[in-house]
């Protein structure tokens, strides 16, 4: 019954596909007509490599979201996290929960992801720079920066992606350099001091050798209200990046091409990217005083503690709380900063064996190290204050063969790859002083290895075949450090949680895909696919209440069926991308509250449909509209046991929905080129909307962290000369100044409830400048 009922709901979604596939207007069109015709202006072709190899989207069997460069510049995308907003069903964060930290990437896709960014666990999206696959979730707030294309991957891409990618995969594509000396300099200027500078210089050494620099840095003071009675006077000087809200952070990249013959290419890469900014803005949003830490400081600290400007006998109670609509002040007083240092190195060797086959290699080692800490309570008393330095590193490599056979009627690529990681999370917080400092210090060892392959067979010119499979093995290893510090005193001073010693584990899957596409016409594909996706379990990285061993999670599993249809109408005029699916959704790792202490335990198995339609159109030469659509139904089919650890309160329970996948997601936007009377250049408006209905920010759905829906408004407008070589904008984000919760951390069984709001309206003036 619940099998017929998920066909049904595919069928009528996709039943307006069907009607209009067989339009004439769709079917009769005359081949090739947009490729051979000069006076045709219609839609640009665009290129994907979602399946390994450049191809037309409208071609790829699977749902997929592009920008290229001019698409991020016109939508003002700074950031990776700003392609959420017009993506049908994909969330991005740009701070994880407890975490504190400025740049810490949590993705979700159809309802799949992690809010976690400790070592131990993995995201369920991956995000991939060239093929090079970034583990760590700090500093995963990638800035845009010369970026040829971003591909948003919707639905498990487990066979060619790999692990890690059972909501899906965002894959980033930087600019090679070019065979002409030249560049590129932009300058902006902006609301709260902001500046930024970009620019990227082109440099061919031989007909053989060419190199790109490309460089960025921004800053803008912070927004946050700073409440706190005799907060240490550096803390409003905005320049000494004290104040949460801030942006100080510069990036760059050195890339070199090698081609010495048709049959030989080496690309390679070196990346460098610093942050320097407060922690991330945040607030009190209530304090339950029967929380564990909450009581202890109010019966014991309080009376004892000499708070600056406030005196004794001052209680964590809701003074603490700011009051409605200023969500953007705060009483923190405590540690503040996000430091992050990341590094990159990659080498991209192909080598062409024969006209129809491919040898390539990619090979790549990162590292992360900083600190970030955050003031968990919100107020100038010693609740919560936590510090964690980090370092992260990991190496890849990746084999690939490419080829094609039959008279180019069968693609495959077959391959291995291997990676390495270790990592060290030292995570200290300050609690009450009668119950002392708790170090939670993880040393994790990962490493995985896989095979695969994948073939695309067309069994008629107009239909064809894909089968892939993947093996997947994977080894975890944690030192678990966890105890309250002996120095620090407190009534539980010395006492480890659990045993200094290495845990591992190992893991195994195997993730096949298949699909069938057919060409009903030269502008109409209809596909469908079954695909199952796996992500690692892993240890648990926080433990306050002692207990005999590290608390263990299981993997995930997911298994999606996915129908769509990929059309193009009125002489490639009209663009419309249709996609339905559902999805079974094994062992969800969640965050609970274990003791006082959040941590990822296995809540159960979910079931999640939805659909999602991409509209793109050019009614006139100088206007383009673009639209989407995204509905998601997530629900909890089984539930598991937590730990005894985990009290009622702070259990999943059946009417649960999954966090971060809100039921409706809507997009639109247009973009209006005006010819400019008397001067040489146009005038172009753009304008975008967004929409995301109520979000739960946490798995438990706690009320303080839940999101009503919300709009966010943008708009620019720009002038661009008739050279093409440079242009002026205005431009303007959250022009409504709408506050949101899009983060936080609902501990209630500590006793505080932190909340991380949104950005402010911001605007200011961009030139770039080509050459």
């Amino acid at each position: 019954m619940k099998k017929s009922r998920n066909l049904s709901y595919i069928a009528s979604a996709m039943a307006i596909a069907a009607f209009m596939a067989s339009q004439p207007a769709l079917a009769q069109q005359p081949a090739d007509t947009a490729a051979t015709d000069p006076q045709n202006r219609g839609l640009d072709e665009i290129v994907v490599t979602a399946q390994k190899r450049a191809e037309n989207l409208q071609s790829t069997p699977i749902a997929v979201t592009a920008f290229n460069a001019a698409a991020l510049v016109n939508k003002n995308v700074d950031d990776i996290s700003g392609i959420a907003a017009f993506t049908p069903n994909l969330q991005f964060d740009a701070t994880a929960p407890l975490s504190g930290a400025s740049s810490a990437a949590i993705v979700f896709i159809r309802g799949v992801g992690k809010s976690g960014y400790q070592v131990t666990d993995d995201p369920g999206v991956g995000t991939y720079v060239d093929g090079v696959y970034v583990s760590s979730s700090v500093g995963g707030v990638l800035d845009v920066l010369d970026v040829e294309r971003i591909e948003v991957l919707r639905g498990p891409q487990g066979t060619l992606f790999g692990r890690n990618t059972i909501g899906g995969a965002i894959s980033i594509t930087t600019k090679r350099p070019s065979e002409e000396p030249g560049g590129s300099l932009e300058a902006t200027y902006g609301n709260y001091d902001r500046m930024e500078i970009r620019g990227s210089i082109d440099t061919p050494i031989s007909e053989v050798l060419r190199t790109k620099l490309t460089f960025g840095y921004k800053r803008a003071d912070g927004w946050s209200h700073l409440l706190a009675i005799d907060y240490p006077p550096p803390a409003h000087n905005n320049r000494s990046q004290r104040t949460p809200g801030d942006v100080n952070r510069g990036s760059g990249r050195l890339a070199v091409e090698y081609t010495p013959s048709d049959s030989f290419n080496f690309y390679l890469t070196a990346d460098v990217s610093r942050i320097r900014e407060a922690t991330v803005a945040s607030t009190a949003l209530a304090v339950p005083l029967d929380g564990t830490l909450t009581a202890a400081y109010n019966a014991v600290d309080a009376a004892i503690t000499d708070v600056p400007g406030y005196g004794t006998g001052v209680l964590y109670d809701d003074r603490w709380v700011v009051a409605p609509g200023n969500k953007r002040g705060t009483f923190q007083t405590g540690p503040n900063g996000t430091n992050l240092n990341v590094t990159g190195f990659a080498g991209t060797a192909e080598w062409k064996l024969a006209d129809d086959l491919t040898l390539k290699s990619i090979t790549a080692f990162r590292k992360v190290s900083g600190s970030f800490n955050r003031d968990a309570d919100n107020s100038p008393l010693q609740i919560a204050d936590c510090f964690s330095d980090f370092k992260q590193k990991q190496f890849s490599q990746e084999g690939q063969l490419l080829g094609t056979a039959f008279a180019d009627r069968l693609d495959y690529i077959v391959g291995a790859y291997y990676f390495k990681e270790s990592a060290v999370d030292d995570y200290r917080c300050a609690l009450p002083p009668s119950i002392g400092t708790v170090i939670l210090k993880s040393d994790a060892d990962n490493s995985s290895y896989a095979a695969f392959g994948q073939a695309s067979f067309k069994l008629m010119d107009d239909l064809k075949v894909t089968a892939g499979i993947r093996y997947t093995h994977d080894k975890k290893s944690l030192l678990p450090d966890f105890i309250y510090d002996p120095a620090a005193g407190g009534a539980f001073a010395g006492v480890r949680t659990v045993p200094y010693d290495r845990v591992t584990e190992t893991f195994s899957n195997v993730s096949p895909r298949f699909s069938v596409d057919y060409k009903v016409s030269r502008d109409v594909l209809f596909y469908g696919s079954y695909s199952r996706g796996y992500k690692g379990g892993g240890f648990n990285a926080r433990t306050v209440s002692p207990r005999a061993d590290v608390l263990a999670f299981r993997p995930e599993k997911l298994a999606t069926f996915e129908i769509g249809t990929k059309l193009e109408m009125l002489d490639r005029r009209v663009r419309l991308n249709l996609a339905a699916f559902t999805t079974k959704y094994q062992n969800l790792q969640i965050t609970v509250i274990e003791g006082f202490a959040p941590g990822t335990q296995n809540g159960g198995d979910a079931r999640i449909k939805g659909f999602e339609a991409e509209l793109t159109a050019k009614p006139t030469e100088g206007l383009t509209l673009n639209a989407s659509l995204a509905h998601l139904d997530t629900k909890y089919t089984k539930l598991l046991a937590f730990s005894p650890n985990v009290l009622p309160a702070f259990q999943v329970r059946a009417g649960n929905k999954l966090s971060n996948s809100p039921e409706w997601t809507a997009s639109a936007g247009f973009d209006y080129r005006i010819p400019a009377a008397g001067i040489d250049g146009d005038v172009v408006l753009r304008g975008d909307w967004s929409y995301n209905s109520k979000i739960y920010n946490d798995d438990i759905n706690s009320v303080w962290l839940t999101q009503s829906g919300y709009s966010i408004f943008n708009a620019q407008i720009a002038y661009e000369n008739s050279g093409g070589n440079w242009d002026l904008v205005v431009w303007g984000k959250n022009l409504s100044d709408k506050q949101y919760i899009f983060s936080g951390d609902a501990n209630a069984a500590a006793g505080f409830v932190q909340g991380n709001y949104s950005t402010p309206r911001t605007y200011g003036v961009t030139f770039r400048r080509r050459f």
